[in-house]
């Protein structure tokens, strides 16, 4: 992409091309420009040069890196649309050596500089001089000592250290080499990854550094210090099978991420109401929808921010049902549009006794889980806008299943069942192949009726309600053997609490929430994983929730939005008796720090999900973010 994000630019590899497109700032859809294949072969990498109209591509099939100039209002250098690339005419392509194997490179802030892995342990360096043009640099190629498998770098933001990404399998890390007037100088740290390392990328404040491992699909993440020095934040999440690079957002304001629609579950009404959630996190019945007719039973929510889908399901019904919103338009009152059904909602599960009582959606949101627990079975349904939807995408039979835990990264589902735990490695492109394995080992088998996976992805925890107690599980990443998603003891908690009837990670996952509809309470653990010691430890003070007196009735659903800032708890009411009452949503600020939570509860909340007619018993919600 251009520096002024108009212009996107795709390297076609095989092609021996390069395919322009310009950018509509509105909505982001792109508009082609034309193609060109002028001094190119084989591109494998593209660079823009943040200080002037140039674009620079790496070539594997000759060893070279050539310029272009990009078409712009101020500066068009041949004829053509805003956006094309026309090639540098005076010195605008160098060849490096001959041997080497490029996949990526980098550009110092500059603009002077472009430093290449070569893939054998030496960085080549190009010099960028007047419009563009191109040389090698006075001894280019530069070695990185103990390196092997040179395939990825990333210079500093003050263009006085650059990042060298090695792959070898001995010892694969990043080495640090400090940079004299563009020239790398010896390597004076080095710093270990994970396994078969693929990428790196650094954060425009100069203040991170993380590594894309691709032999476990986890991110190495660095602090950077003085003189340049990486050291491990500790946070090295899993990511989605095969990820083989990433990127810091660079925007030039902090993004806003902020709930736009709440949707609750009313199992008495037979529907859900939907609410647009204003500034502070208030909520108000969205007059465009109010409530829309699912099912009677509807007692548990999930939604995904990406897809802005909805999903509900429930003990009352054989049915699970789904429609799309539109937060974009959520946050404006009234809304502009109401949220649609998804094609084939409600979804008929057979046999007529099913009762899909847990509910997910995965990463992707393209796919709803859905777990019968009247009959031990685990359906998968596509949300796609065709009719075949209606049909399970999966059917898996899961004796005993109460409940289910995705992973952040959509590639791992848990099903908990009431004598153990099976895992179901999913894949997004080949649903129908989802299976179920029943897992063993030390800790596993127990009467686990509700849990999750931490943001990391390396962790599941689960509530034995036989115990009464919570377990942690390490997880086995998914490398393509056949103990991806198994599961080893972290530790067996005492005994800690009677019931959970729902539980909730923080986005963050520093601490966890779980609601007990028996003894009316909602909980917040604090959470930290050990092999020696308690992992979870009830909060107090401004941790501690108090639920209102109104509406009555006992807490439901919990959840948070993606941010992290809002939870969510669902209030059934009263629905029977002499002092019927409406169900509603209260929510609480999380006011997090160094991960703990000080709740407030938001002026005005609890918010009525409606009437005595329309909103009995609520006990689901859930939520969607937008980001601006």
């Amino acid at each position: 992409m251009d520096a002024g994000g108009n212009y996107l630019y795709v390297a076609n590899t095989s092609a021996n091309s390069i395919t322009e497109f310009s950018i509509n700032q509105a909505d982001g859809t792109l508009t082609f420009l034309s193609t060109i294949g002028a001094n190119l072969s084989n591109p494998t990498f593209l660079l823009v040069d943040n200080s002037g109209p140039y674009l620079y591509a790496i070539n594997a099939g000759n060893q070279s890196v050539s310029g272009y100039t990009i078409n712009t209002a101020k500066n068009k250098p041949a004829p053509g649309p805003a956006g094309t690339l026309t090639p540098i005419a005076s010195n605008g392509t160098v060849s490096m050596t001959a041997t080497d194997s490029f996949t990526s490179a980098a550009i110092d802030p500059t603009g002077s500089f472009i430093y290449v892995p070569d893939g054998h342990g030496n960085v080549e360096a190009v010099t960028i001089g007047t419009g563009g043009a191109l040389a090698s640099l006075t001894g280019t190629p530069f070695p990185v000592a103990g390196a092997s498998e040179t395939q990825s770098a990333v210079v500093s933001p003050t263009a006085t250290f650059l990042y060298v990404l090695d792959g070898s399998t001995s010892n694969p890390g990043v080495y640090i080499l400090p940079l004299t007037a563009g020239k790398p100088g010896a390597a004076s740290s080095h710093v270990s990854t994970g396994p078969a390392p693929t990428w790196i990328a650094g954060d425009v404040t100069g203040s991170l550094i993380s590594v894309v491992n691709s032999g476990n699909n986890t991110l190495s993440t660095f602090t950077i210090g003085k003189g340049g020095a990486l050291t491990d934040s500790g946070f090295n999440p899993e990511t989605a099978g095969s990820a083989q690079g990433m990127a810091f957002y660079s925007g030039t304001a902090e993004p806003i991420i902020a709930p736009v629609e709440v949707v609750a579950a009313n199992s008495g009404s037979g529907n859900v109401t939907a609410f647009t959630a204003g500034a502070g996190g208030t909520l108000t019945i969205d007059p465009a929808m109010g409530h829309y007719s699912t099912f009677a039973g509807g007692t548990v929510v999930a939604t995904s921010s990406l897809a802005n889908l909805v999903a509900t399901g429930g003990l009352g019904a054989a049915q699970v049902a789904a429609f799309t919103t539109t937060p974009s338009n959520a946050s404006a009152f009234p809304a502009i549009a109401p949220p649609t059904a998804v094609s084939g909602s409600p979804f008929n599960i057979s046999p007529a006794t099913a009762r899909p009582s847990a509910i997910s959606i995965d990463a992707t949101g393209t796919f709803i889980i859905a777990a019968d627990t009247a009959n031990g079975v685990v359906y998968g349904f596509s949300r796609s806008s065709s009719g075949s939807n209606t049909t399970p995408v999966f059917t898996a039979g899961v004796a005993g299943v109460q409940a289910l835990a995705v992973d952040p990264q959509g590639t791992l589902i848990y099903a908990l069942t009431s004598t153990g735990v099976s895992v179901a490695l999913f894949k997004q492109a080949s649903p129908g192949s989802t299976t179920f394995r029943e897992l063993s080992g030390t800790g596993v088998p127990g009467n686990w009726t509700v849990g999750g996976v931490d943001a990391t992805g390396h962790f599941l925890v689960a509530f034995n309600s036989t115990a009464k107690a919570f377990s942690s599980f390490t997880i086995t990443p998914v490398t393509g053997t056949s103990s991806d998603g198994a599961l080893a003891i972290e530790h067996a908690d005492p005994a800690i609490i009677a019931h959970v009837t729902s539980f909730a990670f923080d986005p963050l996952g520093h601490y966890l929430m779980t609601a007990d509809a028996v003894s009316n309470t909602v909980t917040a653990y604090g959470f930290t994983p050990s092999t020696t010691a308690t992992n979870l430890t009830a909060l107090a003070g401004s941790a501690a929730i108090t639920l209102p007196s109104t509406p009555g009735g006992s807490p439901g659903q919990i959840a948070f939005d993606p941010s992290g800032q809002y939870l969510f708890i669902a209030l059934s009411g009263v629905a029977s008796g002499g002092s019927v009452t409406a169900g509603a949503v209260d929510v609480y600020t999380t006011n997090v720090k160094f991960g703990a939570p000080a709740f407030s509860e938001v002026q005005g909340a609890p918010f009525s999900a409606g009437t005595t007619s329309n909103a009995l018993s609520t006990l689901g919600v859930g939520v969607i973010d937008s980001v601006q």
